[in-house]
């Protein structure tokens, strides 16, 4: 099956099978590119990315009770896109950026399904690595620019994006566009007296899963954690706080959207007058 053949779900695709989605995403791309001045190897891995991103969907296309489904056409995306690029002899600096931005060009629909601000940056901060892992070298900047080209080749104005967009630049803004460095190291166990082991082990793996998760994000609350592990011996002493609720006020997007009618039928009208936060359950209620 050929992308040109394969049909996707007119409530998320009013533009029709995937080629055209994918000339309409490449022209955002483009547009895009142009906007933001973008050169070289990061143009390159824009276009790739964006040329890429559905490549995986002929083979993972499905009716399921009557709708139009591709689950997981990102993932299974990966070799293909490869195997396509080594045909071209793409260099392999440009293959790993490449990939993993095919891999997660959806990561913001799980992003918004969350409410809470603690699991959000829980959640991107478990995309920063996994963009930089198994020999990738993914970046969050080149994700935002495919995410946005992706969410705009869809018959929609240049006036329009999903929420999943914004939370994704407020969230790099507030967290950075790389992994942080560990907050807890070995030599902050050596100064207290421990030696190595596995146990030494543990402890440094826990105190990176708590930080990635949030439950700490300053060097002080860190060792104050340690303190306690190394007093109880117990890595399980951390209290989640799950209360706040997700305001987002400003972002650094280089471009201004109102939210985008996806998921509405073409007969429906939108109701997205009150504020972004709207839109969420507003496409809840039409499930």
């Amino acid at each position: 099956m050929t992308l040109k053949r394969t049909e996707q779900d007119s409530v998320w695709h009013p533009e029709g099978n995937v080629e055209e989605h994918t000339k309409q995403v490449m022209q955002k791309a483009y547009e895009i590119a142009e906007r933001d001045n973008i050169q070289g190897d990061d143009r390159l891995v824009l276009m790739m990315s964006t040329l890429l991103h559905d490549i995986a969907k002929p083979e993972t296309t499905k009716r399921v009770n009557g709708r139009i489904t591709a689950r997981g056409h990102e993932g299974a995306g990966v070799e293909p896109s490869r195997t396509f690029m080594n045909k071209l002899k793409m260099p392999n600096h440009i293959i790993e950026r490449v990939l993993p931005v095919v891999k997660e060009h959806l990561a913001h629909a799980s992003l918004s399904s969350l409410s809470i601000t603690k699991q959000k940056k829980s959640a991107f901060r478990k995309l920063q690595n996994r963009l930089q892992k198994d020999g990738f070298r993914g970046r969050i900047q080149d994700l935002l620019w495919v995410m946005e080209a992706d969410m705009l080749g869809r018959n929609n104005t240049n006036s329009q994006a999903p929420e999943g967009l914004f939370e994704m630049y407020w969230l790099r803004d507030t967290m950075g566009d790389n992994k942080p460095t560990k907050l807890i190291q070995g030599r902050d166990l050596i100064a207290r007296g421990l030696k190595p082991s596995n146990k030494f082990g543990e402890i440094i793996a826990k105190a990176e899963e708590l930080q990635d998760a949030q439950y700490f994000e300053t060097k002080e609350d860190a060792t104050k954690w340690l303190d306690e592990v190394i007093k109880t011996g117990n890595l399980d002493i951390v209290e989640v706080d799950v209360k706040e609720e997700t305001t987002i006020t400003e972002t650094s997007m280089p471009f201004n959207y109102e939210p985008a009618n996806y998921g509405l039928r073409r007969t429906e009208k939108p109701r997205f007058s009150v504020g972004l936060y709207k839109l969420k359950k507003d496409l809840r209620e039409r499930k």
